[in-house]
């Protein structure tokens, strides 16, 4: 008997902003309703439910059945399904493991997230109604959206019958393209459909948020704010009355005699940072003193303080929890990033978790001019907080366990340098051996917290994927460390000299790529990795049997390389997030591939630590976060599951992998 599936979409409306609150918060208001379902069994012509009609027979045996049912970002209608097409029209609600996601094929393929990107990318026949979105956007929200949000007047809606059949006749069309797509997707493998579902689980669970410390950060905040905006018109003479104010504090310092054309964080601590060190050499050039305040009520009143709290306090649900923090697949490796509040870059704190815990206790005095005395600039207190303000339930724990420079392991590791991978497995100085290296002394007499260590820090964190001395001196002096262009080429050219195989694994990972794009249907192996051409994607087969997708490789004459042979592909530019031609060399395919492997471990480990009982809630970066209850499992044991090695990675010399974890009511880093 053929199986059918269920393609599905709806389109929704509500009072509250779904971009601010994230879709659990934005589907649990009550203001929230759904204007119509369409839907599409198999081939079959697409059909309309609309509001007010009872759900369609065909649905309800198809959920109860277990049916599989098919959308693009599948998490929208599962969550829409559940708190309001089932407590609201009666709908009988599905499993999560009936829902199959679009969206999530098309990442793994690594083509656009977004229905219509991903059409076009693919040359589908049928492509989105960008007229309809329109009407889409318009009835999403109440006609009087804005006295609605301002004094919380019932919510008027767009419902003529002209525009309810425009977007009735656009839904229509997302579903035919949506199963267009489905045609020609590949499903996920059995694996990757297991951790899909897990990132899924994460994101209903969430992170339980301390609104209590959140209220009173946001009063500390807002204080500190409005005292630094009185200074600041205070010393502009009102030419300036906001440290967000751009544009007028560009023009300002520019009469001053600084010239800066943007006051992103990495600019004005540069500023900040040239101008201390003329004033220490009694430099006449150096900036007026009212100007370099400026600039340092711009750094203070930057902080990402102010917009992760409004994130925390706008995403977080009724019951205390933020839901959705994660994009499954976020980048082209598998890697998941962040969304909503960005949990993925919360900034690491320079205060130490017993301060950090003694500063959440003064913010309930909702005096900034105490935190200031007692702790630090409040805004920076705050910034070093915004992790702790994720806690653990009464009764339960947070425990977290994080990889231990786990791309370095497997650079070393798929590149067979030897030497490299016993030093990792025998827990080794490897920034100090590094260092030594750089500096031609023993490895013993590089100090823990010396700038020699840092530096050979960097060189193994940042080298590993072809970095040159100039990026090299750039990253240092991010880091605080200034080295001058001969020491940046002395530690570059020591750290290949030093790796020769990772630095041949560059050259000969571009040639096996070249080479399967020149011989399609031949497979081309070099140590770990296979590429392989099949006329439309260069497919890149990872140890663990999973795979990268590069779209329309061509090789190309690449004039950054003197007119060396390179390879191009069409895919998501990580910046501007446009698909188009991206171009490629040994070092970036190596990156893509570390960081691809890194994942597969990662992910392999999350199934692993929740079979075991470890209820995950949260992944950062190479870090998963788990909430127990109090005195149940340990740490040694978290440590213990997440450091397995899996058999795909015990070919020839075993990958070293090691974790270290902790436990605590209070996130931290």
């Amino acid at each position: 008997m053929e199986v059918i599936h269920l393609h599905f979409d709806i389109e929704t409306r509500g009072a509250v902003d779904l971009r601010k609150t994230g879709v659990y918060v934005y589907a649990q208001d009550p203001s929230t309703a759904v204007w119509c379902a369409c839907y599409a069994f198999g081939d079959e012509p697409v059909q309309v439910w609309v509001e007010g009609q009872p759900c369609p027979p065909r649905i309800v045996e198809h959920v109860l059945a277990g049916g599989a049912i098919y959308a693009h970002n599948a998490a929208f209608e599962r969550i829409l399904w559940e708190f309001v097409l089932g407590p609201k029209y009666g709908w009988p609600v599905p499993k999560l493991e009936q829902f199959f996601c679009t969206m999530a094929m098309a990442s793994v393929m690594a083509l656009p997230r977004g229905l219509g990107d991903a059409a076009k990318a693919l040359g589908l026949d049928v492509q989105k109604d960008d007229a309809g979105r329109r009407v889409m956007l318009q009835m999403c929200k109440p006609r009087n959206n804005a006295a609605v949000r301002a004094t919380g007047d019932a919510p008027i809606w767009w419902n003529s019958a002209e525009k309810l059949e425009k977007l009735i006749a656009y839904c229509k069309i997302d579903v035919e393209v949506e199963r267009a797509l489905t045609q020609r997707l590949k499903p996920l493998s059995d694996e990757e459909r297991a951790i899909y579902l897990l990132d899924q689980k994460l994101n209903d669970r969430g992170v339980l948020v301390d609104m209590a410390a959140v209220k009173a950060a946001s009063v500390v905040v807002e204080a500190t704010a409005a005292k630094l905006n009185k200074e600041l018109a205070k010393l502009t003479r009102h030419a300036v009355t906001s440290a967000s104010q751009v544009a007028k504090m560009v023009a300002w310092l520019r009469e001053q005699g600084v010239q800066a054309e943007k006051l992103d964080k990495q600019t004005v601590g540069d500023l900040i940072e040239e101008d201390e060190d003329l004033v220490v050499m009694g430099d006449p050039n150096a900036m007026p003193p009212v100007a370099r305040r400026v600039l340092e009520i711009r750094r203070e009143a930057a902080k990402s303080s102010t917009a992760k709290l409004a994130a925390f306090a706008g995403r977080t649900c009724a019951d205390g929890r933020m839901r959705a923090n994660l994009l499954y697949h976020g980048a082209s490796t598998g890697r998941w990033s962040g969304q909503g509040a960005q949990l993925q870059n919360l900034p690491r704190p320079s205060l130490k978790p017993k301060q950090q815990e003694f500063a959440l206790g003064l913010f309930a005095d909702h005096s900034p001019e105490l935190v200031d005395l007692l702790v630090g600039p409040p805004m920076s207190v705050v910034s070093d907080c915004l992790r702790g303000i994720i806690v653990a339930p009464e009764g339960m724990e947070l425990m977290a366990c994080d990889f231990s420079n786990i791309e370095g392991r497997v650079v070393a590791w798929l590149a067979g340098q030897n030497d490299l991978v016993e030093l990792f497995r025998s827990g080794g100085k490897i920034y100090e051996e590094m260092a030594g290296f750089i500096y031609d002394k023993p490895a013993s007499e590089i100090t823990k917290d010396g700038i020699e260590r840092q530096l050979g820090k960097t060189a193994v964190l940042g080298c590993g994927y072809g970095m040159g001395a100039a990026k090299f001196q750039a990253t240092c002096e991010k880091q605080g460390i200034g080295i001058d262009d001969d020491l940046a080429k002395l530690a570059v050219a020591k750290y290949r000299e030093k790796n020769d195989r990772i630095v041949a694994f560059w050259y000969d990972i571009e040639d096996a790529a070249i080479e399967a794009v020149r011989n399609p249907g031949q497979p081309v192996k070099h140590r770990h990795i296979t590429y392989g051409f099949d006329g439309k994607y260069l497919r890149c087969l990872l140890p663990s049997g999973r795979k990268l997708w590069y779209a329309r490789p061509r090789i190309e004459m690449d004039e950054k390389f003197f007119g060396k042979e390179g390879l191009t592909y069409l895919g998501v530019n990580s910046l501007t997030k446009k698909w188009g031609v991206q171009r490629t060399y040994g070092g970036r395919l190596v990156e893509n591939i570390t960081q691809a492997v890194a994942r597969c471990l990662l992910a392999s480990a999350m199934l692993r630590l929740e079979a075991a009982g470890y209820r995950s809630v949260l992944t950062v970066h190479d870090e998963i976060v788990a909430e127990v209850p109090e005195g149940w499992g340990s740490v040694s044991e978290m440590e213990r599951l997440m450091s397995e090695v899996p058999a795909w990675a015990q070919v020839g010399r075993v990958l070293p992998v090691a974790a270290e974890g902790w436990r605590g009511k209070r996130y931290r880093k």
